[in-house]
């Protein structure tokens, strides 16, 4: 289970923007987010860049002018140039994986659903060619070194839910549906997921 209440209400505006990445995330604990990822899931707009055409001060230019308007604007711009998808730049949430994620976790809320839903997935894509993943990382669904097909992607997102828990992965996943329809405040989200954890603590494991 995701520790503490803010985790659901971060989720729930990364749906808002992409369906189904809150299920994605939950479902696959573990996987790199990088700097790119939280600029597209409206986690950050601005990214720190250590490359120096981007920092404040040679946005500002030579007329070294610090007031609100000029720092603003200049914090504008570099947000239109790191809003641009670098591919040398590290990122997870590709606009394929991002097509991907919402065609199988979508509005799903049910761990039923979503595996039904891989498992279509990669049977419609068994006939692509697969890329060539290393065996020892049957897990990886970070940035990838070779092109990555939709079946490789379905495969390695079932591999992550099979290894997982199914009793947290149903408890989370409902605590996430709970705070989305309710639009819970962190408090109600704090409280609600108490509550589920003293429940859970009172039965045994099996």
């Amino acid at each position: 289970l995701p520790a503490h209440g803010g985790h659901y209400r971060l989720l729930v505006s990364c749906n808002k923007k992409h369906p189904g990445v809150a299920q994605y995330l939950l479902c696959t604990p573990g996987v790199p987010l990088y700097a790119a990822d939280a600029m597209r899931l409206g986690l950050a707009q601005l990214r720190v860049s250590d490359q120096p055409e981007l920092t404040i001060k040679e946005l500002l230019g030579a007329t070294g002018r610090w007031d609100y308007h000029t720092v603003a604007e200049a914090l504008m711009h570099a947000q239109d140039v790191l809003a641009g998808q670098d591919p040398s730049e590290p990122c997870t949430l590709t606009n394929d994986r991002l097509r991907w994620i919402e065609e199988c976790f979508g509005v799903e809320m049910d761990l039923e659903h979503i595996v039904f839903n891989l498992e279509t997935f990669k049977a419609k894509h068994s006939s692509t060619p697969s890329s060539t993943v290393p065996k020892s990382s049957p897990y990886h669904l970070g940035p990838m070194d070779t092109p990555e097909t939709p079946y490789d992607w379905a495969n390695k997102a079932l591999c992550f839910i099979h290894g997982l828990p199914p009793t947290a992965l149903k408890v989370s996943l409902e605590l996430l549906r709970r705070t989305q329809v309710h639009d819970l405040s962190l408090s109600e989200i704090l409280r609600l997921e108490f509550r589920a954890l003293m429940r859970m603590l009172r039965r045994h494991d099996f």
